[in-house]
């Protein structure tokens, strides 16, 4: 004997045709039952009028639209009463035109112009007293629901009416509908949202546009294998495409045009074409550039989910009326307040897009195409160039930072190449650690890591920084890690003990009637400086002196690589001093009264700049020992006057780099502290 189930119908339908990107929130399984279609109105969602329920779920209705027996709608049953496409946790069972349970599949019924699948309401599975809800989505966008409760009875009761409609065999619901044409577009009805639907052939050329002439589409020959559907409907989504797509996305108001998505139903989701004979794609834009640089300025994207954002091909886009004038309207014409409504669009988009131009440039409406293999979200942007802004290649130390973060500037493509804001930089590294891995460029245009601190292993490593879809995307920068000659990292911390020895190479201190400390923190020295006091001794009684270990180099380029800074409100003489291994001074940095820093090479002692109490500096000298020059930079800025100089050596060349120095030189008292001091190899 057969198990008898009643389907109490409670119906509902979503007909807005909404984007699957803007979900409404999910319902629970206690909300009330509702149902809406072309001949029902539902509690809380616009009917769409080419969506019809058909029996026994409802009476007979009287539709008057086309029949379109092209489509692959999807039936999804899901456990609770949800608005939006069922989410993959709730599904119960789903049917397609080609799978289902029980090998139940969606059917087109020509004859009868409607789709059917039927449901096997399994008691083992459909418990009596349990609800589901009943979907129909074509091409991820949800035209309709249905809600239905299991009863102990071999029939079913439509909620509406209070019919009792007997179920096939006691236990299988026919679910019947059918879908017109306009139905995936049934949004268009919303004069704010630009958007199309249309059939397309596959032995001749097709030309497709919205309602608002503001996107389209041509289809040539032979492009498509079978009639298909075709729609555009703009996205309102914002941003259009998500991250890590980098470039600025220029819809920032309600009613500004700037995303769609194309798709077709059934596919292909790959169109047969060739170079010469390419799917074309095209948004109108008003660019606000001047139209002879137009084409390289402006491109159109392509969005799929899951995959980056790819720029298209650019194509002409001829087959689009775009308007010369913006801002004209159809005076006395039936189009007036559409036409009003894309003007206000087109204008406000042209006041942001005149950032990108110089003022005597004027506006341009223009159509810009694409040639595509396939169908998706598509959007334009301004196209942005990404070029190195730091030096590069580099070398340093290993385990210290290189000497100039990877930077990248990001600009227009524009006559004159402003900088674009707003655009993603993703930084990684095949060795070593970045500060800031994701930036967003300012007004200046420019994204830069931070710092980039080198591995403890000698060798080759790179940063590249990546913006989706910008051109020069990505830039690859190259730093070398190289042990140095000298090393000196503090550990020490017990007040008057001399400093630890350094990684390479060896202290000695030299007149030791002054005291030495290693602290913690001095300043904005904050990793363990060594700090030197000069207890008001005579000129150069205190002095660290730091041996280069082996022999010294004779040849070749380094770089002395160091901080440091004043406690006294005054100092003078060197600060830090470069030699050989004969004590010839190759340069010095001195601090002198009255806050000035000089630098000491051919006894030029040129000021170069100024210190402040207890503040730190970065200093870099890089030593030529083959050209027998020096140049300075101070927190990475080379100083203009300090570059090439000669050695200071009246006796003749030194012949090579040998230790490294750390004096007072004053008679009053006087308070200095350095950090992290290297020189190596450039």
């Amino acid at each position: 004997m057969k198990r008898a189930a009643l389907l109490l119908l409670t119906a509902a339908l979503f007909a807005a045709c909404s984007d699957h990107r803007e979900p409404t929130a999910a319902r629970s399984s206690g909300l009330s039952a509702d149902i809406s279609d072309a001949g029902h109105t539902s509690t809380s969602f616009a009917s769409n009028p080419h969506f019809w329920w058909l029996p026994p779920l409802v009476a007979a209705p009287s539709p008057t639209g086309v029949f379109n027996p092209r489509l692959s709608p999807v039936v999804q049953v899901c456990n609770a009463r949800v608005v939006m496409p069922c989410p993959a946790d709730q599904l119960h069972v789903a049917f397609t035109k080609t799978s289902g349970p029980g090998s139940q599949t969606v059917r087109v019924d020509a004859a009868n112009e409607q789709y059917i699948v039927n449901w096997n309401t399994d008691p083992s599975t459909e418990l009596v007293g349990s609800s589901f809800r009943l979907l129909v989505v074509v091409h991820d966008r949800l035209l309709g629901f249905a809600d239905v409760d299991v009863l102990a009875l071999g029939n079913m009761r439509n909620a509406n009416t209070g019919v009792d409609i007997p179920l096939a065999d006691g236990r299988t619901l026919p679910i019947k509908f059918r879908l017109e044409e306009g139905a995936l577009a049934a949004s268009c009805t919303n004069v704010s949202l630009d958007c199309v639907e249309q059939t397309a052939f596959p032995d001749k050329d097709n030309t497709i546009l919205t309602k608002g002439k503001q996107a389209g589409t041509f289809l040539p020959a032979g492009a498509l294998s079978q009639i298909v559907t075709v729609a555009i409907i703009e996205n309102t989504t914002k941003p259009c495409i998500p991250p890590p797509f980098a470039l600025p996305q220029y819809f920032p108001e309600p009613d500004q045009k700037g995303c769609y998505d194309f798709f077709t139903d059934p596919g292909p989701s790959i169109f047969n074409t060739t170079p010469d004979n390419p799917v074309i794609v095209a948004i109108c834009v008003e660019s606000g550039l001047d139209p002879a640089t137009t084409g390289r300025n402006i491109q159109l994207f392509q969005f799929d989910p899951g995959q980056p954002a790819r720029p298209l091909t650019p194509h002409s886009a001829a087959f689009m009326p775009c308007e010369p004038d913006p801002y004209q309207e159809v005076i006395g014409s039936a189009r007036q307040g559409l036409s009003k409504s894309f003007a206000f669009a087109r204008a406000r988009l042209h006041r942001v897009l005149t950032y990108f131009a110089p003022t005597s440039l004027h506006a341009a409406h223009v159509g810009v195409g694409g040639s595509t293999g396939s169908y998706s979200t598509m959007t334009w942007s301004i196209l942005a160039q990404m070029d190195k802004n730091s030096a590069d290649p580099q070398t340093a130390a290993v385990g210290t930072p290189v000497p100039a973060p990877p930077q990248v500037l990001l600009r227009d493509t524009s006559t004159v190449h402003n900088p674009v804001a707003g655009v993603t930089v993703t930084f990684s590294t095949d060795g070593g650690t970045i500060a800031n891995p994701t930036v967003v460029t300012g007004s200046d245009g420019l994204a830069s890591v931070g710092s980039w601190t080198l591995p403890a292993t000698p060798g080759t490593y790179h940063v590249t920084a990546t913006a989706g879809g910008s051109i020069g995307s990505p830039q690859v920068f190259t730093a070398t890690a190289v042990l140095p000659i000298f090393q000196a990292t503090f550990t020490s911390d017990a007040a008057g003990a001399p400093p630890g020895t350094p990684e390479i190479g060896a202290w000695t201190l030299i007149n030791p009637d002054g005291t030495i400390l290693v602290q913690s923190a001095v300043g904005n020295l904050t990793s363990k400086p060594v700090e030197l006091t000069q207890l008001g001794l005579q000129a150069g009684s205190v002095k660290l002196f730091g041996a280069v270990a082996g022999t010294p180099p004779a040849s070749g380029v380094y770089v002395a690589r160091w901080r440091s800074l004043v406690h006294s409100a005054d100092a003078c003489f060197n600060a830090l001093v470069l030699r050989d291994a004969g004590s010839l001074i190759l340069a010095d940095v001195d601090y002198r009264p009255g806050g000035q820093l000089t630098y000491n090479s051919n006894s030029l002692n040129l000021t170069v700049g100024s210190w402040t109490r207890d503040v730190a500096q970065l200093f870099e000298i890089t030593i030529d020992l083959d050209r027998h020059v020096t140049s300075l930079s101070i927190d990475g800025v080379p100083v203009t006057a300090a570059q090439g100089l000669p050695f200071s050596d009246p006796t003749g060349t030194p012949a090579n780099l040998g230790q490294i120095n750390m004096e007072l030189g004053c008679i009053a008292p006087q308070d200095y502290a350095w950090d992290d001091i290297t020189i190596a190899r450039q």
